[in-house]
């Protein structure tokens, strides 16, 4: 098992146990704990916990990088506006 599928398990677990499908951890201290570099969490992150995927993520600069990570369940409407705020200002009507 690679040390990527291992640290999604580890943080699906700690969504798991939590009572409101969120956890709050810092990076740092996630990659002391798998001997790893911080962008390997990073990685997890940005692969493994997409809105497509039914998580949100919200990072903290700062102080070790605190990062949430919920579990929810969206609805057409929530992915639209996601996207919606992915793509910000680089669209306009002639194009990108």
């Amino acid at each position: 098992m690679r040390i990527s599928d291992i640290i999604e398990q580890f943080i699906k677990e700690m969504l798991e146990q939590s009572e409101h499908d969120e956890v709050e951890f810092q990076r740092n201290e996630l990659a002391h704990k798998f001997n790893c570099v911080p962008s390997q969490i990073n990685y997890v992150i940005s692969t493994r916990f997409k809105p497509t995927q039914g998580y949100y993520v919200e990072s903290k600069r700062g102080g070790g990088g605190s990062i949430i990570i919920k579990k929810k369940l969206f609805n057409e409407d929530d992915l639209f506006f996601e996207y919606a705020e992915q793509i910000g200002d680089r669209i306009s009507r002639n194009g990108f």
